[in-house]
């Protein structure tokens, strides 16, 4: 018994200790403290960007209506070892939407579209195809809430140089491939999120104005909000300021191009996204909401709650929708506007606080990214003393089951083979490999069907493990590897009489 209280012990200790102190960390600012605050992230950040193994990230952050601070941290380019710089443009994914619907709203302010209107009114390039459920009652609106009713179809960036398709000629190959786009729910009975709403929304500004979605949207909404430095396409010179977005084994991932660009395809600076925060939020120096792009009223009516969340959503938020922005009460009545985007590689999240004029922006160029925004704006939190937004507590939460369950693999494993080898070295088991062997079952469920399950695990499922930090996938692969290795070596061995 002496030899396992060893491993049992230490094992204990070690998860103890991990999940509980971890690394250690700077001193938290004094609530309210700009400068103290700003100094913080710049211990802090670094130091949770080495623990989660992050290659590359950048943070905006806003107080009192307008950007105070930004910065970017590590590497944008791995292999060329090129560090990040405050001048980058990053992919932002799903956040992209909540963009692109104030180029809705800019044509609903000028009475060219109508929310309540059925979408087929303003398509001439495409038509939604018919289905079991009316497509005439997917509305403007009800595409702004992911209430249409959409069915969901895959896609993914196309490689630098490649030219993207038109809407059309991308719905007509997804619907060759058996990807269809059409009404597959009731419209209006849930959320039901699908990229779908804004690919018909993004056709919508294209047959009703008779230009590109991207100048439109530069033109109309993202010159007006200072956001110099966005584009929804991938020019030449948007190319010449981004670095490569990672998986989380970090290969770089060649995925930039997009058909898809209300959805998932702006390109923007960090500096630009904490402008864009700014703008639901009245300036210091009496610029007023909307910052001219749009009225105030019409922001006003874009955060109000339509639509409560729904599905994996509501699991990850706990909130309601707008048009385009994801609503969150916390306790006390406090209200947190945010939205997440993520395309292979990149991660990004926004969140802002009207009320208090506040805002945060974190970027990242790693599939795993959330859990360095998580962080981020737990410590934000903390100093303005609100509480914990719901999407934070659950990431933070969700990395320490993981660690304690790659602690508690790791230290079972060590367990096992320890008592393996003290019962081999006292003779209490010898090798009999031909025993294990006949009959064949035998071998076949001790030995060779555990190593076929290691086997899947480094070469499915450890590649395509994206839910946490490599530290954590890497340390339950370990434990995997040493737990069947001591089933194996009890496989091989058998109790001498």
């Amino acid at each position: 018994m002496r030899l396992l209280k060893l491993p049992i012990n230490f094992c204990l200790a070690w998860a103890v200790l991990s999940v509980l102190t971890g690394r250690a960390q700077p001193e938290s600012p004094a609530q309210g403290d700009v400068a103290a605050f700003t100094a913080f992230l710049e211990e802090y950040i670094p130091g949770r960007m080495d623990k989660y193994e992050i290659p590359g990230a950048a943070v905006a952050l806003v107080h009192g209506g307008e950007v105070v601070y930004s910065q970017a941290f590590g590497l944008r380019d791995i292999e060329l070892n090129q560090p990040a710089t405050d001048g980058d443009l990053w992919q932002v994914g799903s956040l992209s939407k909540s963009v692109s619907a104030w180029g809705v709203m800019k044509l609903v302010e000028r009475g060219e579209i109508e929310l309540e209107a059925p979408v087929e009114t303003y398509l001439e390039s495409w038509h939604v195809p018919p289905a079991e459920f009316d497509p005439s009652q997917v509305t403007i609106r009800r595409l702004l809430t992911h209430t249409g009713g959409l069915s969901i179809t895959p896609y993914a960036g196309l490689p630098k140089g490649t030219l993207a398709p038109s809407l059309p000629e991308f719905f007509q190959l997804a619907a060759e491939q058996g990807s269809p786009l059409y009404v597959q729910y009731p419209p209006g009975e849930e959320f039901r999120y699908s990229d779908n709403h804004y690919h018909l929304l993004q056709l919508v500004i294209e047959d009703m104005t008779g230009e590109p979605f991207p100048d439109f949207m530069r033109r109309e909404i993202l010159q007006p909000l200072g956001m110099l430095d966005s584009w929804y396409e991938f020019t030449p010179e948007v190319e010449s300021r981004m670095g490569w977005g990672y998986n989380s084994l970090f290969e770089g991932l060649d995925e930039y191009s997009y058909t898809q660009k209300a959805a998932a395809g702006l390109f923007t600076s960090v500096q630009d996204m904490g402008r864009y925060a700014s703008a639901i939020i009245p300036g210091p120096n009496g610029e007023p909401v909307g910052r001219g792009a749009l009225k105030a009223e019409t922001v006003s009516q874009m955060l109000a709650p339509q639509v409560e969340l729904a599905g994996f959503e509501q699991l990850l938020f706990n909130g309601d929708y707008g048009y385009g922005y994801i609503r969150e009460q916390l306790p006390g009545g406090l209200t947190v506007y945010s939205h997440p985007g993520g395309n292979p590689g990149w991660i990004a999240e926004l969140a802002i606080i009207p009320s208090s004029s506040d805002g945060l922006v974190v970027f990242t160029n790693i599939a795993h990214g959330y859990v360095l925004f998580a962080a981020v704006m737990d410590q934000w939190m903390k100093w303005l003393g609100n509480p914990r937004p719901h999407i934070s507590s659950l990431i933070l939460a969700s990395g320490v089951v993981f660690d304690v369950a790659g602690f508690l693999l790791v230290g079972g494993a060590l367990v096992l083979l320890v008592s393996l080898a003290a019962a081999v070295w006292k003779g209490g088991r010898i090798l009999a490999i031909r025993d294990v062997f006949r009959p064949a079952w035998r071998g076949v469920l001790l030995v060779v069907l555990p190593l076929l399950a290691l086997m899947v695990w480094w070469l499915v499922f450890y590649p395509r493990y994206m839910i946490s930090a490599p530290y954590q996938r890497d340390l339950l692969g370990v434990g995997v590897a040493l737990l069947v290795l001591g089933l194996v070596g009890f496989g091989l061995t058998r109790k001498h009489n």
